[in-house]
């Protein structure tokens, strides 16, 4: 039953990453939700792979600390470590008005969107 959550928390990563995806190509004002969907389909692509483990989500999201507790079934998840740490402050960031996703430029966001969708892919290849 719970292989079966962790495709649904697959889906809904996906989801997320299309939404990143969509709203910067929309409008360049739109970089910091970009930036926060890209965050949120790496958080739930890491929270499928535990859930394929068997194990209890996090109720956390911070991204390093999920790929640690991945690390714990699979080491190659130290690999995408540095590109967790550079998406997960944006997680709470982009949601307020005064935090630093204000100013983020398009450049960035496209980098954080790479860092996100290499992370889930990551994932979805040792799902599968």
């Amino acid at each position: 039953m719970k292989e079966n959550n962790s495709q649904e928390w697959l889906k809904f990563a996906k989801i997320d990453f299309e939404i990143a995806q969509d709203l910067l190509n929309l409008k360049d004002r739109y970089a910091g939700a970009a930036a926060y969907h890209a965050q949120q389909a790496a958080e739930k692509a890491l929270k499928a792979y535990l859930m394929y483990q068997n194990e209890d989500i996090p109720k956390s999201h911070d991204l390093v600390l999920l790929v640690r507790r991945c690390a714990e079934f699979d080491l190659e998840f130290l690999l995408i470590e540095l590109m967790a740490a550079r998406l997960s402050p944006f997680s709470v960031q982009t949601r307020y008005p005064d935090d630093m996703c204000s100013d983020l430029s398009v450049q960035e966001a496209k980098k954080l969107l790479k860092d996100s969708e290499k992370i889930l892919n990551f994932v979805i290849q040792k799902i599968q």
